[in-house]
């Protein structure tokens, strides 16, 4: 007997090896693969909803033609003010595009029902696994010898292209690689330690194994940001939990600070904890590059300079001379501070809605992605593609990391059902 599949079912076939891809692997490699994939996404999205009869609200029409309005006049101002060239105001113009529509697309087919919570977080964890099991791995047979990392590395930066990595110490075989992904794992593991695990059909086993890993691979991405992150949600568990005592938070706290400067048989890795932790001269060159950005901002400080736009003389990368380490401001420089200004009004919108029960655990989850826009002003993370699936946590965090009641159903859909309920009563 032939299997009958439905939209839904064509749907999660796409939209999941997509979203597994884009985390597994961080860069253009089988970038035709993710684009047939993001095709087939949007083709079974829009067979659905036209099937649907689904009507859009005039307003959010209204409000998605002004922004696609701005957003091509803004393309045609970066073709004007870069000599003509096309390819830069696109790159700049589509990576921002992408991560909305991504993030867009997968939060509605959460909300209409088209892709289950569940599936989602098993996709997610199913390829955090991997991933930071492949760099574990790739760590230990480098620190055994079995593999020489000046080879590899520079391997794995041409077959995929975006990677940071650096070798510390001479002739060790210590090294740093951190991708787009890291930031990811980064957030799933700490809303993991926050909020618990959901109880669907992921054993306790698999669940603790990627937290784990997830922690591994943050603390081992050797990204300040990433260990403020991961300090912070382990201070929350410390200081929320009924079993630890103050006295065994405060010997905690000072072994922690303490350890380190103990361990004097270790002293190359305390060379590269303090390289990582207390590189004065990156911030230095952050600091200078910001004010520059500062500076050619005030020329055109309302509109910007188009995108794709960036300083003559002055770029962070010759492929993409527009992206600038303090993305806020390179923003601003490209669409103008008004559209950065209305980019955390709205920011600041969805945040709220997620606190509208405040509660110190919501309020402490809302302040880690208060921390990942603000580390806009020191790292280019926010268009990047993987940063989708941060959006896609911040906007779902609730329902992706929920308990299902008693029937099946979300919270969310409980309050529904219970509302429906009690319309029905009253008829």
């Amino acid at each position: 007997m032939t299997k009958k599949y439905t939209f839904q079912e064509f749907y999660a076939l796409s939209v999941l090896p997509f979203l597994w891809l884009l985390i597994v692997i961080p860069s253009s490699l089988l970038a035709s693969v993710k684009i047939f994939l993001l095709l087939a996404v949007t083709l079974f999205f829009g067979l659905h909803h036209y099937s649907r009869r689904t009507v859009f609200s005039y307003r959010a029409v209204i409000w998605l033609a002004a922004v696609v309005l701005f957003l091509c006049l803004q393309l045609l101002r970066g073709f004007i003010e870069t000599d003509y060239g096309i390819s830069g105001p696109l790159k700049s113009l589509s990576s921002i595009m992408l991560v909305i529509f991504i993030t867009a697309i997968v939060t509605l087919s959460l909300r209409s029902r088209m892709l289950s919570y569940s599936s989602l977080v098993k996709t997610i964890c199913s390829a955090i696994g991997l991933y930071c099991l492949a760099k574990l791995l790739l760590f230990i047979l480098c620190i055994a010898g079995i593999l020489e990392p000046r080879t590899v590395l520079p391997m794995l930066d041409g077959l995929m292209p975006g990677i940071v990595f650096q070798i510390f110490l001479g002739d060790s075989n210590l090294f740093r690689l951190v991708t787009s992904t890291d930031m990811v794992v980064c957030y799933f593991t700490c809303l993991a330690l926050v909020l618990g695990r959901p109880e669907f059909s992921i054993s306790s086993g698999k669940w603790n194994l990627v937290v784990v890993l997830g922690v591994i691979n943050s603390v081992q991405s050797m990204t300040r940001f990433i260990w403020i992150v991961l300090a912070l949600t382990f201070l929350y568990k410390l200081l929320s939990s009924p079993r630890y005592s103050g006295v065994t938070i405060l010997i905690i706290c000072l072994t922690i600070l303490v350890g380190p400067f103990l361990l004097a048989n270790y002293a190359p890795y305390l060379e590269i904890y303090n390289t990582r932790s207390f590189d004065i001269y990156s911030l230095t060159v952050k600091f200078i590059q910001s004010s520059k950005l500062l500076d050619y901002i005030a020329g055109s400080p309302l509109i910007g300079y188009g995108a794709g736009a960036y300083i003559p003389g002055y770029i962070r990368s010759v492929e993409l001379p527009f992206q600038y380490e303090n993305q806020w401001f390179a923003l601003g420089l490209q669409y103008g501070l008004v559209f950065v200004a209305c980019l955390w009004i709205f920011i600041a919108y969805r945040l709220s809605q997620s606190v509208a029960v405040s509660t110190i655990r919501r309020l402490f989850v809302v302040m880690l992605f208060c921390l990942f826009f603000l580390s806009g002003f020191t790292n280019p993370n926010l268009t990047i593609l993987n940063s989708a699936l941060i959006y896609i946590l911040m906007e779902n965090f609730e329902n992706l990391f929920a308990s299902p009641s008693d029937e099946g159903k979300w919270p969310q859909d409980r309050r529904h059902s219970l509302a429906s309920m009690s319309h029905g009563g009253a008829k």
